[in-house]
């Protein structure tokens, strides 16, 4: 188990998700996780390739000797977010409609 709390963990965290097998866990942070049943708490996000695979509180029991470790106390996950925020009318005032290869910039 590999232990990361600063940015060299990026470079790892990129090829684990190419790695359908990979496992990453954000330990310690600031869930915030939309779902009534759960709550917000602080707590673990245990992801396998590119999926979300358990969200709560100790999961780093269940890490093995392969995970990749991110210590993300102090910050706040939001397990399952998708940034949607497009500025999608741009592209259409340039006369193009916009789809996910627009070259609309802020």
């Amino acid at each position: 188990m590999t232990t990361y709390r600063d940015a060299h963990a990026l470079t790892d965290l990129q090829a684990r998700r190419r790695d359908p097998h990979g496992h990453v866990l954000l330990t310690g942070a600031h869930v915030i996780s939309m779902d009534p049943a759960l709550g917000d708490f602080v707590g673990d996000v245990l992801i396998q390739g590119d999926h979300i695979e358990q969200v709560g509180p100790g999961l780093a029991a269940q890490a093995g000797p392969d995970t990749l470790v991110i210590d993300a106390a102090g910050s706040a996950v939001l397990p399952g977010f998708v940034d949607s925020h497009v500025h999608a009318w741009k592209a259409h005032c340039a006369g193009s409609p916009p789809t996910r290869t627009s070259t609309a910039t802020t």
